[in-house]
């Protein structure tokens, strides 16, 4: 996995998911930077993605159903 590719806010998330200790202000540098010092091996990494990745996708599901169950609600 290249995590040289992510956004910011992906790497944010896996840093949290990692166990890494970063802040908001860390520019994408040293978030990278941070995550690899830690020294973690690469299955590790992106097996933190994938998980990262499957919560964020059931979150967005469970967000689509409530709002359809809204809508139905406003007519």
């Amino acid at each position: 996995m290249d995590i040289r590719k992510l956004t910011k806010d992906e790497l944010l998330l896996l840093a949290e998911e990692l166990g890494v200790e970063v802040s908001q202000k860390m520019r994408k540098p040293e978030i990278r930077c941070a995550i690899q010092e830690v020294d973690f091996e690469e299955d590790e990494i992106a097996e933190a993605w994938e998980k990262n990745a499957a919560l964020r996708k059931n979150g967005q599901k469970l967000e689509k159903e409530k709002n359809r169950g809204n809508k139905g609600k406003l007519s």
